[in-house]
C-alpha cells in the first residue's frame, strides 16, 4: 500500500484483484513522478484490472458512515 499510483497503488491493486477482491481507488488521492505516468497507471487499473477509479467525493465513491449513535 502507498500513494505512488504507478508503483505502490498499481502493485497492491493487482495483487488484490488476483486474490479475488473488488478494488477501488480515488484518482485525486494518489500521485506519481509525472501526470502522464499517473494517468497511464489509472487507465491500466480501469481497463486491465477492472478497478473502480473515481475522484474522491464523486458519485459511487465509498462514503464513510456516521459514527453517531454507535
Amino acid at each position: 500500500m502507498g500513494f505512488a499510483t504507478d508503483m505502490c497503488v498499481t502493485l497492491t491493486a493487482m495483487d488484490a484483484r488476483m486474490s479475488g477482491y473488488e478494488v477501488w481507488t480515488r484518482r485525486d488521492c494518489t500521485a506519481a513522478e509525472s501526470s502522464v505516468r499517473k494517468q497511464q497507471a489509472l487507465g491500466q487499473l480501469e481497463r486491465a484490472f477492472k478497478c473502480n477509479v473515481k475522484a474522491a467525493g464523486s458519485r459511487g465513491a465509498v462514503e464513510r458512515k456516521s459514527s453517531a449513535g454507535s
